[in-house]
């Protein structure tokens, strides 16, 4: 009886059957049967071999589309390139566009992210053609997402920006409501990265509020496990294992760098807890994944360096050879993909951003100014321009380097003009040693840590005027008035968590606040600029070395 079903169920359409129908019933019967792959492999063959008869390129390109989402990635890949040859002229506003973004979809699962940013960014221009806005979010998360895996923090929270202002045109459906949780949980993501653990909490409170507000419990626990990040950041570490174990309820549908970030966050916090025996077990599994996959986890170098500090410390010398072999090979790994990555973005995504802005400014214009003649002009400028534009960024490697040897010229001819004016500008020897004088009680006294100073400022507080001042720095610092400032302060910072314990318990923000720089992201990169490491790690062994 059985096998009497089965036959029957294998026979449920023929293809002669199926033929006779129209590709709207085609479409919705391979959706009804897409989990009965047999069925569903048929009803897309069908598709395409009786659009090539009709020469029906656009219903070509959906076969093979369905194709695609049925089948073993390395199959459909070839079903998906095929789907972009077919579709290229389609007037379908979801081709070729929709193409792109699968194969990104699927490149990105197999590692390949230099090509799945590349189709991630052809999959936003043609989507922006069509003025598909879904399509154009699912790009710019994609085109985010690799970003911000791979280092390109700044880049990927503008990224994400847009998608926000994007998602908010939409009309609330079930897609609209996917692609704005997306969204901000990618801004949280970005601030995190960026050392602004309070903003990544807002974005993140947000999306905690949306998911379960339309009842989407897997994005509502992703968005609680990613709390974990920020918190980490304010040495919140006991609502940071909780935020962490709590998401990790639904850890089977997350993606796969989740169970990386997880014990890498859970280390980080049993480290902060002063259990580093706890923490060095978290490494340990992050570095058993990366033997088991081979698959590279950005934050792999801070793993093996921490597990090298670890072996030596246990006099383990055969592990920490080991552990040295491994974090050289995936520092070349991941330096060469970040370099990849950035370049890419850098000269391919730029285009479609400024085509963006300039469109936004277009429609504007046209909807205010709908009858001026005037306008109409100015539009067709701002387009010239837009173009212009573009030419350049084409072309910048050529003008950079003309105006590399312009400024050249210039800099020279400056150094003339300085030469023959000095006698006119030059400054006492009393009003040098008076300023000197000053430079030091402002540093002994500290008063650099206030965030509100500028040039004009500070010398009129030195009773002198601002060129003088700027003059004696740059003379006697080797430096300008930024960098001196800023070097005051980070080592000011550094000096207090040294000798400070109570320094140490501070946020990143706070520390910053307290040297005199106005938001976390500054200081971080000052303090990396000297040191070339960031403050958080720092602080991070500092805590560890006391334990």
């Amino acid at each position: 009886m059985s096998i009497s079903c089965t036959f029957i169920y294998a026979q449920e359409y023929s293809d002669a059957y199926l033929a006779s129908k129209s590709d709207d019933y085609l479409g919705l019967l391979f959706d009804i049967k897409a989990k009965d792959t047999i069925t569903a492999i048929q009803i897309a063959r069908v598709t395409i071999e009786r659009s090539k008869k009709k020469n029906d390129f656009t219903q070509i390109a959906i076969g093979y589309e369905q194709m695609a989402r049925v089948s073993e990635i390395p199959k459909a890949l070839q079903y998906l390139d095929s789907v972009t040859h077919y579709a290229i002229n389609s007037d379908h506003i979801d081709f070729p566009a929709i193409g792109y973004l699968y194969k990104s979809y699927f490149q990105y699962i197999n590692q390949d992210y230099d090509a799945s940013l590349k189709n991630g960014i052809l999959g936003y221009q043609s989507a922006k053609k069509k003025g598909n806005t879904e399509q154009k979010i699912a790009a710019l998360n994609i085109i985010s997402g690799i970003n911000r895996l791979w280092g390109n923090f700044q880049k990927s929270l503008d990224t994400d920006f847009l998608a926000l202002k994007l998602s908010e045109q939409l009309p609330i459906t079930e897609v609209s409501n996917s692609n704005y949780l997306n969204t901000l949980k990618g801004i949280g993501s970005s601030y995190s990265k960026l050392f602004e653990p309070e903003e990544a909490l807002h974005y993140y409170q947000l999306g905690i509020k949306k998911s379960l507000a339309v009842g989407d419990s897997i994005m509502y626990y992703d968005f609680v496990s990613k709390t974990a990040g920020p918190l980490i950041l304010q040495q919140r570490m006991r609502s940071a294992k909780d935020s962490l174990l709590k998401g990790d309820s639904y850890r089977e549908y997350f993606d796969s760098n989740y169970i990386y970030n997880y014990h890498y966050e859970l280390a980080q916090i049993y480290f902060g807890q002063s259990a580093d025996d706890y923490g060095v077990r978290a490494l340990e599994k992050i570095d058993k994944l990366y033997e088991e996959n081979n698959k590279l986890f950005p934050e792999l170098p801070k793993v093996y360096t921490l597990l090298i500090s670890h072996s030596e410390k246990q006099g383990n010398k055969e592990k920490q050879l080991d552990y040295l072999y491994k974090l050289n090979n995936v520092t070349k790994q991941i330096n060469t993909r970040q370099a990849k990555i950035k370049s890419r973005t850098n000269e391919e995504y730029i285009i479609p951003q400024l085509v963006e802005d300039k469109e936004d400014m277009i429609d504007l214009l046209e909807n205010e100014n709908k009858s001026s003649a005037n306008k109409t002009l100015l539009v067709i400028g701002l387009l010239i321009v837009s173009l212009l534009l573009m030419g350049y960024y084409f072309n910048r490697q050529w003008v950079y380097k003309k105006r590399f040897q312009k400024l050249i010229v210039v800099n020279e001819k400056k150094k003339t003009i300085r030469a023959t004016t000095s006698s006119k500008q030059e400054i006492s020897a009393e009003t040098i040693e008076d300023i000197l004088m000053h430079l030091k009680t402002f540093e002994t006294k500290k008063n650099f840590t206030s965030s509100s100073l500028t040039l004009n400022k500070v010398a009129k507080s030195f009773g002198t005027n601002s060129t003088y001042l700027s003059k004696v720095i740059n003379l006697k610092k080797d430096k300008n008035f930024s960098q001196y400032l800023n070097d005051l302060r980070v080592e000011y910072a550094m000096e207090e968590l040294n000798d400070n314990p109570k320094f140490r318990k501070y946020t990143i923000k706070a520390i910053a606040q307290e040297s005199g720089f106005k938001s976390g992201e500054s200081f971080s990169k000052a303090f990396y600029k000297k040191y070339k490491i960031y403050p958080s790690y720092y602080l991070k062994q500092l805590m560890a070395k006391e334990s």
